[in-house]
């Protein structure tokens, strides 16, 4: 998450029609006019819409950033990912340079952006997936662990813990289903992990993480759908709960994003994220204080 200095530092700069200077600087790198691009909000990174057909989103974050990294290291991933049946990746399209994830000076500071087209599909949030679509979840998380590049995995027995690439964020917010398959899009959270830590992090709408409703028979279902690709071990699976409260661990540490909106001058929405991050942190410290008993 964005620290919230920095969200409100771009917010300001918006004006009525969601149009910002900072939007034109960055999408002109594409080749996209001024007016064109609009702010749509910012979190992990700030994220803009260009209209058209198809809709493509221009996300960006200050170029010396770790998220920086991420975002790069993102679009080099799903830029190398093989065709695969079954899940189609977002990639990022080229600059006028040429680049994926140009450097481009603007008022805001160098910034690092990447430009994808929107994925096709449905968007679905847990609430409304049915059993077929948490299979076909499962399934999809699977093949991206099966072909994803530079997969750092073992060739143990079937009880061993195996190592993948992860996406990292295989959330249903970064996901839409397709006939027979998977679209899937923001890959900043990529990096080599285990199987059983991406299925935690996958999941955490299905198994009640930060006052979700737990949805048992669709997380099992899941999990179905995954062992259906790939193998999952009994003690894969039984990890996924460690995986979760180490989660819970660093999100409980980390309140760098919260250095303003606490004060009573300090915008609405700003308080009102402010009070929302809190509450999230205050959730996982309990999950934390709760597991260790």
């Amino acid at each position: 998450m964005l620290r919230l200095s920095e969200i409100r530092r771009l917010k300001d700069s918006v004006d009525a029609e969601w149009r910002s200077p900072i939007a034109d600087d960055v999408a002109a790198a594409w080749g996209i006019p001024p007016g064109i691009a609009r702010w749509w909000r910012s979190s992990a990174t700030h994220v803009l819409v260009v209209p058209g057909a198809p809709r493509r989103y221009l996300r960006f974050v200050t170029a010396d950033s770790d998220a920086a990294i991420r975002l790069r290291r993102g679009a080099e991933l799903s830029s190398a990912f093989p065709d695969v049946e079954g899940l189609v990746v977002a990639r990022p399209l080229p600059s006028s340079s040429g680049a994926r994830v140009p450097t481009v000076e603007t008022a805001f500071g160098t910034l690092a952006a990447v430009l994808v087209e929107e994925a096709p599909g449905e968007a679905l949030d847990a609430a409304s997936i049915s059993a077929e679509h948490a299979h076909r979840w499962g399934a999809g998380l699977a093949r991206f662990h099966a072909h994803a590049p530079a997969v750092a995995r073992g060739s143990g027995p079937l009880d061993s813990h195996r190592r993948v690439t992860m996406h990292g964020d295989f959330e249903l917010d970064n996901l839409r289903f397709i006939d027979g398959g998977i679209a899937v899009f923001d890959f900043d959270e990529a990096r080599p992990g285990w199987a059983a830590e991406d299925i935690a992090l996958a999941t955490r709408a299905l198994r009640g993480d930060e006052g979700d409703a737990d949805r048992p028979e669709l997380y099992a279902t899941f999990l179905a759908g995954y062992r259906s690709v790939a193998q999952l071990s009994a003690a894969e699976e039984a990890a996924v709960h460690a995986h979760s409260l180490r989660y819970s661990a660093i999100r409980a540490a980390d309140e760098s994003m919260l250095d303003e909106g606490g004060h009573p001058d300090d915008p609405a929405w700003q308080r009102e994220l402010h009070d929302e991050l809190r509450a999230a942190i205050a959730w996982h410290r309990r999950a934390v204080e709760a597991g260790s008993r």
